[in-house]
């Protein structure tokens, strides 16, 4: 086995002799460890390799070409008249007829 001569900074030399003494260990071991457990790591898939399934392969212009855009946007969206309210909610104009302040004037182009 190869001992390569390595140099640590003060704070890291005392970390390794406390995790080696700490685990009843060399310090080399401790070494061998801790650059196992990195190649690990580096070796787990990133997200774009673990987001590959969820990957969508359609049209290259998909966001462009206007065919492909039928069907979505405010051509869809219901006209104003045709959206319910949820229960217990009114219009403004609903809101002023009912109010104290009924004479004042309200023009709304909204229901």
């Amino acid at each position: 086995m190869r001992a390569p001569p390595i140099k640590l900074p003060e704070p890291l030399d005392r970390l390794l002799t406390a995790l080696a003494k700490k685990r009843h260990s060399r310090r080399a071991m401790v070494l061998r460890e801790a650059l196992a457990t990195l190649d690990k790591r580096s070796a787990a898939p990133t997200a774009s390799e673990l987001a590959t399934d969820l990957v969508f392969e359609g049209p290259p212009d998909l966001s462009t070409n206007p065919k492909h855009m039928t069907g979505y946007g405010l051509q869809n969206r219901p006209a104003q008249e045709e959206r319910s309210r949820p229960p217990g909610r009114k219009s403004l104009p609903k809101l002023f007829a009912e109010s104290p302040l009924k004479g004042l004037e309200l023009k709304c182009d909204r229901d």
